[in-house]
């Protein structure tokens, strides 16, 4: 057990931390309510990571510790090697070292979207204090991805009130998507410190877009942020340019002009697949599906999803697009629950079924507003294109949790009044 107790004082440390941090408190919300947060993610982050090392087959969270410890052993071998490498100069002199770490090399058709590099850095930074403790990766990463929610809620709080606030908070806490995926080594938890991230940057250039610093903030986090889940990123701009636009102009009624940048970005999307066939939309959709298809027949899981098979037509995904949102909803089913890890995802699917049909009825409740507006674009965005590319359930719900991220904003509003929720224009006029 005493493995256990340097990951438990970064825990007791980083709770301290929450608490005595001004800069990590949310304005009407009280700090135990964050400290609470990332306590239960932590230990479900531990609990979560000793069942995949003793009952579960090799997990991708234990293939970036060990991929993490074996770079970080480099340091001693060859730290000049090292240093290049982790800065991202890579020659023939490295090739030899990069080849023996699992997940540095992807598929040759998803090399430009190999984002493990990065988790497999961080991985050999913790490992200067974990002492090769996976526990510890673990709760840095829970860490990790409680303050990218606590960014997204310090740059919301404005927007909507303290009674959402704490409804948010519950659900970011006990939400099996975020808990489960977002409270170990996974590349979830960078996304959402990421979009935490981006939102605060924004929120900061949006109250003062004349200072320099808040400018190269929000430059810097875009750039980090393509290191990472590119298409997340890709799939918020252009309801980010939308949010400005209708900042800067106090557009009041936003939902026209989110429609009207959505469209002006698809349009241009379509343009440049026309000038350059490598950026065309349904080219990149079919090398994504290829790439899990190749995936789920080395892995073999017992929960996969038949897909049609995508055709160069914007007819055919046009097509594709109703079902693809659905299978991103109702994936894992009932049929699918021999696997009992299932079973948590498949009554938050009913959940949240539940609660976007509730958000239709109620959806005089939910604000006009650019938070609002860009949750709900990201939220259909993101199922779609997974429902488009992934053939696993397994994958698909992991895949699927910044849109969970976002989505509870609006639906931390149904039980709300719109007159009752702060007014953003009155605020910036003040």
């Amino acid at each position: 057990m005493t493995i256990f107790l340097l990951p438990l004082a970064f825990v007791a440390f980083f709770i301290f931390l929450l608490r005595q941090s001004g800069s990590l408190q949310v304005p009407g919300l009280s700090g135990k309510y964050l400290q609470l947060l990332f306590l239960i993610k932590s230990l479900t982050g531990i609990f979560i990571t000793y069942i995949g090392i003793h009952f579960l087959e090799p997990t991708d969270m234990v293939g970036f510790f060990h991929s993490g410890q074996k770079f970080f052993q480099l340091l001693k071998s060859d730290p000049g090697l090292f240093v290049r490498v982790f800065i991202g100069f890579e020659d023939q002199s490295a090739e030899s070292f990069l080849n023996t770490i699992g997940g540095w090399y992807v598929y040759v058709w998803d090399a430009g979207l190999n984002d493990n590099r990065i988790i497999i850095r961080i991985n050999a930074l913790i490992s200067f204090l974990s002492n090769g403790n996976i526990y510890v990766h673990s709760v840095f990463f829970s860490f990790l991805s409680t303050l990218g929610m606590i960014f997204l809620l310090k740059s919301v709080s404005k927007i909507i009130n303290t009674r959402n606030l704490i409804h948010a908070v519950i659900a970011l806490t006990f939400l099996p998507g975020l808990l489960c995926w977002t409270s170990i080594i996974s590349k979830e938890s960078l996304v959402i410190f990421l979009i935490g991230a981006l939102f605060n940057s924004f929120h900061v250039f949006l109250k003062n877009p004349k200072n320099h610093l808040n400018t190269f903030l929000l430059l810097l986090t875009l750039l980090t942020f393509s290191f990472s889940r590119v298409y997340v990123l890709l799939l918020l701009l252009p309801s980010l340019m939308a949010w400005a636009y209708c900042h800067f102009r106090r557009v009041k009624k936003s939902g026209l002009v989110f429609l009207i940048v959505h469209l002006v970005s698809i349009s241009s999307l379509i343009i440049a697949g026309e000038m350059n066939p490598k950026y065309n939309p349904t080219w990149i959709i079919y090398q994504r599906q290829m790439t899990f298809m190749q995936y789920t027949a080395e892995v073999q899981p017992d929960t996969k999803i038949s897909l049609p098979a995508p055709a160069y037509t914007y007819s055919n995904l046009i097509q594709r697009i109703p079902g693809a949102f659905f299978n991103s909803l109702i994936h894992p089913g009932f049929h699918e629950l021999k696997n009992i890890f299932l079973i948590p995802f498949f009554l938050e699917n009913i959940m949240l079924i539940l609660f976007l049909l509730f958000l239709v009825y109620r959806i005089r409740s939910v604000k006009d507003s650019p938070l609002n507006w860009t949750a709900l674009w990201f939220f259909a965005g993101l199922f779609i294109l997974i429902g488009l590319t992934i053939p696993m359930s397994g994958l698909l719900i992991r895949l699927r949790v910044p849109a969970l991220l976002m989505i509870i904003f609006p639906l931390a509003q149904i039980f709300t009044k719109a007159g009752n929720l702060p007014d953003p224009q009155a605020e910036k006029r003040n």
